[in-house]
């Protein structure tokens, strides 16, 4: 939407994530805008055949990484970012198990249908990132730092750096586990460039900016609003049980009110579960939960036999989606809504 709104006054527009560093001018995608109506970066620029569990996000995320897109103002363009808006509309949210990924799925989804109008940028010294570290190198030559693929001699200038996961507090992998595990070499380019970043992020006050609370993740009595609750919102605006402009963070609102006559308020400790990946699921805290739930899918199985059980799987794949639980909401919603009116 804010590109559609800048396109009606500028030629090119340009993306960047708050978590990237830039080194060289934008010169080589500012000139692919002429020839074409949008320009993205891959994840990756070569194909892993041992696949690891990075590997594998990246694929539910979507190919292209939105830390980086630029559009052009052709009737074209604007033509892909409508589509692009319509699905954010009801898909930009956080959901990969169901083929969902914020704002960034829908784009690689679209280069299906535009493959020929979107450019994909193949110069590894564009989005240089974590995730793609294990098929590119950094080099400082002539003052100046440079990227290439591993084992190959062909120089790249590093045009931005992508710190996405960046972890001011582990010196020894420097990003968060929402990545793999990196190994960086002491006094490597790499190692230099992070902490020239890490000295940057303390100058301009970042752990103290970084305790404020964001404002939308609470209602106005500082309860955590959860991912079931923001479905169950979507829910009730849907059908109609709420209007648009009722500002749901009010606790003496009729969205609070009505989460809590029907049981349905959730608490401050699934601010943790809620940002928990699958992979995620099987480590630390969760690890004992998940063996007892181990414990009780046995006895399902043997109770029910594996045919059986098996259909019950493909059944929960579907059915323990938020969207789906909502035959906990309708009648509810029903009865309290018609008792407001």
């Amino acid at each position: 939407f804010v590109f559609l709104y800048l396109l009606e006054n500028y030629q090119k527009v340009f993306y960047l994530d708050p978590d990237i560093e830039i080194y060289n001018k934008l010169l080589y995608a500012t000139e692919l805008l002429n020839a074409y109506p949008c320009v993205l970066t891959p994840h990756k620029l070569k194909f892993n055949e041992h696949a690891d569990s990075n590997e594998m996000n990246i694929r539910g995320s979507g190919h292209f990484n939105l830390g980086f897109a630029g559009f052009n103002s052709s009737d074209t363009s604007k033509e892909i970012l409508k589509y692009w808006g319509k699905d954010l509309e009801i898909n930009c949210y956080n959901d990969t198990i169901h083929s969902r990924f914020t704002d960034q799925k829908e784009i690689s989804n679209l280069y299906f249908y535009f493959a020929k109008y979107m450019y994909s940028i193949e110069d590894p010294g564009y989005n240089l990132a974590p995730w793609n570290f294990d098929e590119r190198e950094l080099v400082l030559e002539n003052n100046g730092y440079y990227t290439r693929f591993k084992n190959a001699t062909k120089l790249y200038p590093l045009t931005f750096l992508h710190f996405s996961g960046f972890n001011m507090k582990v010196e020894e992998s420097f990003f968060t586990t929402k990545h793999q595990k990196i190994e960086i070499k002491k006094n490597s380019c790499l190692y230099n460039l992070l902490t020239q970043y890490k000295q940057k992020m303390i100058k301009t006050r970042f752990n103290e900016y970084n305790k404020i609370p964001y404002a939308f993740n609470y209602f106005d009595n500082g309860n955590y609003i959860s991912r079931f609750e923001r479905r169950v919102y979507e829910f009730l605006i849907e059908n109609k049980f709420l209007l648009a402009d009722d500002n749901p963070f009010l606790t003496n609102g009729p969205f609070y009110r009505f989460l809590k006559k029907s049981h349905l308020l959730t608490n401050n400790n699934l601010i943790k579960t809620d940002m928990t990946t699958p992979n995620a699921l099987k480590k630390g805290d969760f690890n004992k939960k998940e063996k007892v739930l181990k414990s009780l899918m046995t006895g399902c199985k043997k109770i029910m036999g594996i045919s059986h059980y098996v259909l019950l799987m493909k059944y929960m794949g579907y059915a323990s989606r938020y969207e789906y639980q909502m035959f906990l909401v309708e009648n509810k919603a029903k009865l309290f809504f018609k008792k407001e009116d």
